[in-house]
């Protein structure tokens, strides 16, 4: 009934305050355990205009804790506007050149309008059109020349004053005259035949462009960021709150549930831990076994440790036989290098270098029939995985 009834404040509490903020609403208010303190979190969403200091509350309990004021974080939510924009772009050229006018425009252009929004735009070259800016008359001369062969004598009367040439009348400047052919009379050469070259000159006018003018235009996506909502998390601190302590003989006060469960919950992890302690300290990594005839028996299990590799055969009936030991790959990666030390009754020992680290490492020792020798490194035979299956 309480809990019900300080949830009930709290409703009551936060709906007038949103009136007051400028229509901040609640999301969200929950409570959790953080750096072992009690606190309660309350989640807002509001307007840029809400004044975050009429969100804060008074000192307030709930479920045996007072709370008080702390903190409060404010987080902008952004808004992203899209929309499609376009950009003409106009240049002048001296040719109606394709290649000239494209090398002019840039395939992407900036867009910054005043009303905040921003992006790149992207040359369409199907929209390129090219234009004649304006014309000019200019005036052009025209020059031909006609060669009349075969003529009688050297008369300029005999040759045409104009002619035509591509549509333009030209008129005769000037002629140049030569012998074409000559007859000997009394010793003397006397022309009978002429060559002329008449030259033509004329001049006409006509419209030529005066430049030309092309237009692109270019289209992209512009976007703008604003500020859609503001969320602000209001913190508050719990301090539990103490009942007065009974000194009189009567029953006395109860713990609190929250502090059994923690103790609970150390208790657990305290479990937990030693139980994997105990399993990476006591587990066992070797496994020894006795070949008869082709098959292999298990007889016992041992743990070699890192510090000082051993393994100990004492109390084992294997006098003159074949023993193989498997080392678990987990432990050879770790003695790569190293000599494990493999000792049994009768002053038994016999050393060999582990040199295996991505396997299991195996190797076999001979038991001599009388356990009263020591046996150098050369008594032990490493044999390659593919020997007994492990169990």
């Amino acid at each position: 009934m309480r809990r019900f009834f300080s949830i009930f404040l709290f409703l009551l509490s936060t709906s007038g305050m949103c009136n007051i903020a400028h229509a901040a609403v609640p999301i969200k208010s929950y409570m959790e355990i953080k750096d072992g303190r009690h606190v309660i979190i309350k989640t807002f969403e509001a307007s840029q205009e809400a004044d975050p200091s009429l969100l804060k509350e008074k000192p307030f309990e709930q479920d045996g804790y007072s709370y008080t004021y702390y903190e409060t974080a404010k987080e902008e939510i952004p808004f992203i506007e899209k929309k499609e924009e376009s950009r003409t772009v106009t240049i002048s050229t001296g040719e109606n050149d394709v290649q000239l006018i494209l090398e002019q425009l840039e395939p992407d252009i900036d867009y910054e309008a005043d009303d905040g929004f921003a992006g790149t735009l992207h040359l369409d070259f199907a929209s390129v059109k090219t234009e004649v800016e304006g014309y000019t008359t200019e005036t052009f001369t025209l020059k031909d020349s006609i060669t009349i062969m075969g003529l009688g004598n050297n008369d300029p009367s005999g040759i045409p004053k104009t002619t035509v040439k591509s549509g333009v009348t030209l008129k005769l400047k000037n002629i140049e005259w030569s012998v074409q052919e000559a007859e000997t009379i009394d010793y003397i050469s006397v022309p009978v035949k002429y060559k002329a070259v008449a030259h033509y000159s004329g001049s006409y006018s006509k419209q030529v462009p005066t430049g030309y003018i092309s237009t692109a235009e270019y289209k992209g996506e512009v976007t703008i960021s604003r500020i859609d909502k503001v969320m602000y998390t209001l913190t508050y601190i719990g301090t539990e709150i103490l009942e007065p302590v009974d000194t009189s003989d009567g029953p006395q006060e109860k713990e609190s549930p929250s502090k059994w469960l923690v103790v609970g919950i150390i208790i657990c992890l305290a479990i937990i831990f030693c139980a994997i302690t105990a399993f990476f300290i006591f587990y066992y990594n070797t496994f020894i076994y006795l070949k008869n005839a082709d098959e292999y028996s298990q007889i016992a299990k041992r743990r070699i440790k890192w510090s000082n590799p051993v393994v100990d055969l004492s109390g084992l009936d294997i006098s003159g036989k074949e023993v193989t030991v498997n080392v678990r790959k987990r432990i050879a990666k770790k003695l790569f290098g190293r000599h494990i030390n493999t000792m049994a009754d009768g002053n038994f020992s016999i050393r060999c270098l582990v040199d295996k680290q991505d396997s299991d490492f195996w190797y076999v020792v001979d038991i001599p029939g009388t356990l009263d020798r020591t046996v150098s490194e050369a008594d032990t035979r490493p044999e390659e995985p593919g020997g007994p299956s492990t169990m």
